[in-house]
């Protein structure tokens, strides 16, 4: 009798939590979910429902959960969407599209860990990226952003991966693998170079303005001017691999022994990083 009374009482509170409703701190968010079709039911790229299932003007937790497939994309800016953090309340999601939404700046800790596919693009207002708790991702597709810092370091590469038309980007960590590494470096701001080490902030690098570095090009003597005491040299190749690794000598260092090529040179400095390119001829 006790059994059945505790299993009735854990249907009760079950049921109670998952009709509770997913509070919203973007009730702009929350009016677009409410109003606008954005749910993908028959997975042929077109919403055909909006996510509130039993039109009571909310999104209940269970309606979350349900949803597998989102799409939050508007070519007017009717609802000035800012935040999407409270897409957590999605669980489940596999699918997520957000396109035109100019109100974004931030996207960072969505805690979607059933995520496969994530759009985001033709935003010129964002500023930072982070997804590297999304560690299910398969297809992820950031085009025609203006996004300056970007995290897309979370334990694998996604097969199809793309930054079309986001240019500039001031700084990104990205996984140890030579794919995403040279796809991400080629849309980087000039003079910088991705990073596998996350522990570095943005304001930890330096732009290529700050030292000159001559001859450039070079057939492997290179000298430093710069205001910074320099430290550590690391030299890579176009693929990411490292190929010098010295402290400089009075400012310089010989890197003659190298092929002829493109290389991107990173310089330790007590005020963080200087990233530059060199040709050696």
């Amino acid at each position: 009798m006790k059994t059945t009374i505790k299993l009735i009482m854990m249907m009760m509170i079950a049921t109670n939590i998952f009709s509770q409703n997913v509070t919203f701190s973007d009730l702009n968010l929350k009016a677009f979910l409410v109003n606008e079709y954005c749910v993908d039911t028959d997975n042929n790229s077109l919403p055909d429902i909006d996510a509130d299932l039993n039109n009571d003007g909310e999104i209940q937790i269970s309606e979350a959960n349900s949803i597998l497939n989102l799409h939050i994309a508007k070519l007017n800016n009717d609802y000035n969407i800012q935040s999407l953090q409270d897409l957590s309340a999605f669980t489940n999601l596999e699918f997520l599209k957000i396109l035109y939404n100019n109100g974004i700046t931030n996207i960072s800790n969505l805690g979607l860990s059933n995520l496969k596919t994530f759009w985001f693009g033709s935003q010129s207002n964002i500023d930072q990226i982070d997804i590297s708790d999304l560690t299910e991702i398969i297809d992820l597709r950031i085009e025609d952003c203006d996004v300056n810092s970007l995290n897309i370091k979370n334990g694998s590469v996604a097969p199809n991966f793309s930054l079309f038309y986001s240019e500039n980007i001031q700084y990104a960590c990205v996984d140890d693998i030579t794919e995403e590494y040279n796809e991400t470096l080629e849309h980087m701001a000039e003079g910088i170079l991705p990073t596998t080490d996350c522990s570095l902030s943005t304001n930890e690098y330096v732009i290529e303005k700050e030292i000159k570095i001559f001859p450039n090009p070079t057939n492997g003597q290179i000298n430093f001017n710069t205001k910074y005491e320099i430290g550590k040299v690391t030299i890579f190749n176009s693929i990411g691999q490292v190929v010098f690794k010295k402290i400089p000598n009075n400012n310089s260092i010989n890197i003659s022994y190298l092929i002829d090529g493109v290389y991107f040179l990173r310089s330790k400095t007590e005020n963080g990083f200087i990233f530059s390119t060199i040709i050696k001829n």
